[in-house]
């Protein structure tokens, strides 16, 4: 499963650029299900995710960690879920595009990097809670800007 695509989002804000930029990191922690939240360092946190499946809340242990920044024009992190002694390593981009006078296209994709073969039954599942994600990250940087 390493490397494969699982989701990309695509979105338009009407902002400046520096304004996306200086929101986004903030964005997404605020948009994440965590609990238990630790600041471990510059570059990496971790906590509880709550994971919702079938109507029952999954506890997953989460860590994330900045594993590339460009300013002002992309920002990656490594998101490794671990649970019943599997780990599944995501890496999730977000590339900012100048597309007009104050308006950016916001580019989300996630890309599975390490997962065990049987979390190929549950890729539907992980493609839905990043669609989930990537919405809510969106409408918190609309209602920010």
């Amino acid at each position: 499963m390493n490397g494969m695509p699982l989701i990309t989002q695509q979105f338009t804000l009407a902002a400046s650029q520096f304004r996306v930029w200086d929101l986004l990191a903030t964005s997404i922690l605020q948009s994440m299900p965590v609990e238990q939240t630790e600041i471990v360092n510059d570059s990496t946190m971790r906590g509880i995710l709550k994971f919702k499946f079938a109507g029952i809340t999954l506890p997953l242990r989460l860590q994330v960690e900045v594993a590339d920044v460009s300013p002002m024009d992309s920002f990656t992190t490594l998101v490794t879920v671990t649970k019943w002694g599997t780990e599944t390593v995501l890496r999730v981009k977000y590339d900012l595009k100048v597309i007009g006078d104050e308006e950016i296209q916001v580019n989300c994709a996630a890309v599975v990097e390490k997962a065990p073969a049987w979390m190929a039954l549950v890729t539907p599942i992980q493609k839905s809670f990043a669609a989930n994600m990537f919405e809510d990250i969106r409408k918190e940087l609309v209602r920010a800007v």
